[in-house]
């Protein structure tokens, strides 16, 4: 079964949530988050996600969730 998760506004605004998601932010939401990314087998991300985490990943320790 494949879930999917987006960061978007209630009129559809899916571009740059690094601009307006963190105002958002709460500790309910990084518990919702935090919860599906336990849960999930494997993560599929974009170009631009993976080249971000290509150079971030391998240099977090073994309490970075999912790293193993």
């Amino acid at each position: 079964m494949i879930f999917t998760s987006h960061f978007i506004t209630l009129d559809g605004v899916v571009a740059s949530p690094e601009q307006w998601h963190p105002a958002f932010n709460s500790p309910d939401s990084m518990a919702v988050l935090i919860g599906q990314m336990e849960r999930a087998d494997g993560r599929l991300v974009g170009r631009r996600t993976f080249d971000e985490f290509a150079s971030w990943w391998p240099e977090q320790g073994d309490d970075v969730l999912g790293a193993k």
